[in-house]
């Protein structure tokens, strides 16, 4: 994400009763005055590429904009009796660098401020409303931003060597973001189209507000979240592997301040079945008046390089075949096999491919909170589409919880014990050694980044989504007729036999076995289910565990 400013000129404008101005009316040929009695008029004549209008034909990332005028353009003045007066009209035909405005004789004080509201249906010369809903039509287009907070502000400096001329910068007082969504996933591209795009913020950057009066100090229907149906609803095309501007930028007007953003991303693909949603979140930053950000997203759902191996093997079961779906399955015998798990003897720690997981004293600590349950998000691994899995709570979030460090955690579990030492007294191919403490369900999101959740006695609590991961429901046993036969999703039902068994190897092992992370996606109506840690053979088929601290 970067930031770039509007390049800024200085706007040369020019007030003048009209009988010191007819000659330039009648030079003009591209004057259209012809409904205005000039003959009573005084006119700002701007000279130069004016900073008001968001009409941004020229805007290039990371290289600024350039604004224009159009037709449809009106300024504001403030009088000192604070009394607002609309231009009557204006000579443009067209989008151009400069323009003149036109309003009543006879206003001579010594500076005057300028306000422009965005679009004519603005009619009390005072008052802006960005808006929640920001609908763009066409690609790489602003239009729609005078109808939803365009909006700017000056002072007119009486020029002291030209009678009834004024001087006149004008500065934007809103922030925009244009946001250039592509997508890197071979799978989903072909076709794919992003149909909305959802910017949420830990504080206003909504509202309506005296922009004439106060800029943003005070407003009034604050608020949080602002969508934008591209196209209707229809869509821009998503085929880019790269940003690309032409093709899909969307643009955003938004209260400025520091914002923390998070920014829903929903998208279609012909190869996917189900609609698809990616949310980004951002670190805080100050997003400032006059300014435009661009901010890059690849949408490629939430791509999971999940691998199949035997624990601790040098290399998945299919090492070498790049495609998954419909690859023979062909298991490795013995240890002269690089796909071959790891046989170290008594406690072991993972050397080679699940290294990097959590252990086991880390992962008790997963079944210490509450989990959700989640049927609804999609992801893909190795090109297919699947759908559902477990949110869980970060290990840092807990320990704030528990009031213990990362450090402990990774030798003692909730109870003090060694987590290794008390696992290997319990080892069992079937039994549970640590498990949930609370079978938690999602009663419903709250804004997209809170889970809402509720216990036995329907007491609802509310937990951040920041505090948590996300593991996709990949499946225990993905292979028909000896061939891979895709990771499969969670379906929709009434089957009682379509729950989805789901583990994890971890980075610990004892014997002949090592410990797995798993969890049930069951089809009940409460959507339960718990996280348990167990012990699986070490030539069992599994993904790796992720590292989430």
């Amino acid at each position: 994400m970067k930031r770039n400013i509007f390049l800024m000129a200085a706007t040369a404008v020019s007030i003048m009763l009209l009988g010191s101005c007819n000659s330039e009316v009648a030079d003009d040929a591209n004057a259209s005055v012809a409904k205005i009695d000039t003959t009573h008029c005084t006119t700002f004549v701007i000279k130069e590429t004016p900073t008001t209008r968001v009409s941004i034909t020229g805007h290039v990332p990371n290289g600024g904009a350039v604004v224009n005028w159009i037709p449809d353009d009106k300024l504001w003045l403030r009088t000192p009796a604070d009394a607002r007066i609309g231009s009557m009209g204006n000579n443009l035909t067209g989008v151009s660098a400069w323009a003149k405005f036109y309003f009543p004789a006879g206003y001579n004080d010594a500076t005057y401020q300028v306000n422009y509201l965005g679009h004519t249906t603005r009619t009390d010369g005072r008052h802006v409303t960005i808006h929640p809903s920001q609908w763009q039509g066409v690609p790489n287009n602003t239009d729609h931003l005078q109808y939803v907070g365009d909006c700017a502000e000056g002072v007119a400096y009486r020029d002291a060597n030209k009678a009834g001329i004024y001087n006149l910068t004008l500065h934007h007082l809103p922030a925009y973001l244009c946001i250039l969504p592509y997508c890197n996933n071979e799978v989903i591209r072909p076709g794919a189209k992003v149909t909305k795009i959802v910017v949420r913020s830990d504080n206003a950057i909504t509202g309506t507000f005296d922009v004439a009066a106060s800029k943003f100090a005070a407003g009034t229907n604050l608020g949080t979240q602002i969508e934008n149906a591209l196209n209707g609803g229809n869509g821009f095309s998503l085929e880019n592997n790269a940003p690309n501007q032409a093709l899909n930028a969307a643009y955003f007007v938004i209260v400025p301040g520091v914002h923390t953003l998070t920014i829903d991303y929903y998208y279609t693909s012909p190869q996917m079945s189900l609609p698809m949603r990616l949310t980004k979140r951002m670190a805080a930053r100050d997003y400032r008046a006059n300014t435009m950000t661009d901010i890059y997203a690849n949408l490629n759902a939430l791509n999971f390089g999940v691998k199949y191996y035997m624990w601790d093997a040098a290399e998945d079961v299919f090492a070498g075949i790049p495609q998954y779906i419909g690859a023979p399955l062909d298991i490795p015998t013995s240890n002269a096999d690089s796909r071959w798990y790891n046989e170290l003897g008594g406690y072991q720690v993972a050397q080679r491919s699940a290294k990097s997981a959590p252990n086991i004293a880390q992962a008790s600590w997963y079944t210490t909170t509450v989990t959700f349950v989640d049927k609804f998000t999609q992801w893909t691994i190795n090109g297919e589409q699947g759908r559902g899995g477990m949110w869980i709570k970060k290990l840092s979030a807990i320990a704030g919880q528990q009031h213990v460090t990362l450090d402990h955690m990774a030798t003692y579990d909730l109870n003090s014990r060694n987590a290794a030492q008390y696992a290997a007294t319990q080892i069992s191919p079937t039994g549970a050694i640590y498990s949930s403490m609370s079978n938690s369900q999602i009663v419903s999101w709250y804004d997209q980044s809170t889970f809402v959740w509720q216990d036995e006695y329907s007491t609802k609590y509310y937990e951040s989504v920041s505090d948590y991961f996300f593991l996709p429901a990949a499946g225990d046993s993905p292979w028909k007729d000896n061939k891979y036969d895709g990771a499969g999703y969670y379906f929709d039902g009434p089957s009682s036999n379509r729950n989805r068994y789901c583990y994890y190897w971890l980075s610990s092992a004892q014997g002949d076995k090592a410990y797995v992370l798993g969890f049930t996606l069951p089809e009940t109506t409460g959507y339960k289910s718990p996280v348990l840690i167990k012990a699986a053979p070490k030539n069992k088929l599994l993904p790796v565990m992720y590292p989430v601290q």
